[in-house]
């Protein structure tokens, strides 16, 4: 499998039978493979079958079998779940511990915070000390740009990274969603 760049070029080449990766029906090879920050996960379809690479094919940490990883992820951090008791926890990319496997919920990651639902559907935006930055009633979207928001209340409140609520607009149907596209920051505009 040769994994490339965004110009084509080829960065580097596994051999799928290197990594026993089960993608269903007596296949292997891989199963999901992306990359972010520099960093790409190779996994099984049950998550615990695992192995994290770097841009250039370097393997950097491999799977005990102790926890499944699922595909969210962002700098050095990656979302586990513990395979006894089946909450989730952060680690970083060399294993270590950083957030133990506490957590019935995390919703999202990136490389300064995360995002961790409460026992009370609250969402607690928290940095990797564990330390509660600000809470906001319901689900919050991943940040954009410093920008994130939560359906609350039949609306949309628009929020900032400190957690101030910014604008508020009626939530008809569904919700929106983007993911990290640099060309669309959130904008917001009031008819007078």
């Amino acid at each position: 499998v040769e994994i490339l760049d965004n110009t084509g070029k080829v960065r580097f080449t596994i051999n799928k039978n290197d990594y026993y990766i089960n993608i269903g029906n007596g296949r292997n090879g891989p199963y999901n493979f992306p990359f972010k920050d520099g960093y790409g996960l190779l996994s099984d379809y049950s998550g615990f079958n695992w192995v994290i690479l770097d841009s250039n094919g370097k393997e950097l940490l491999k799977s005990d079998g102790t926890k499944s990883v699922n595909h969210e992820f962002s700098g050095k951090y990656f979302v586990f779940r513990d395979s006894e008791t089946y909450f989730f926890g952060i680690m970083d990319i060399k294993g270590n511990i950083v957030i133990p496997a506490e957590e019935q919920r995390i919703i999202w990651l990136d490389k300064e915070m995360f995002c961790r639902l409460n026992e009370r559907d609250e969402s607690e935006v928290c940095d990797y000390k564990g330390k509660v930055l600000f809470t906001v009633d319901g689900p919050l979207s991943r940040f954009n740009h410093g920008y994130a928001f939560v359906p609350h209340q039949g609306r949309l409140d628009f929020i900032n990274s400190k957690g101030e609520t910014v604008n508020t607009t009626s939530l008809y149907y569904g919700a929106i969603s983007y993911w990290d596209v640099e060309l669309l920051d959130p904008i917001f505009s009031r008819k007078e």
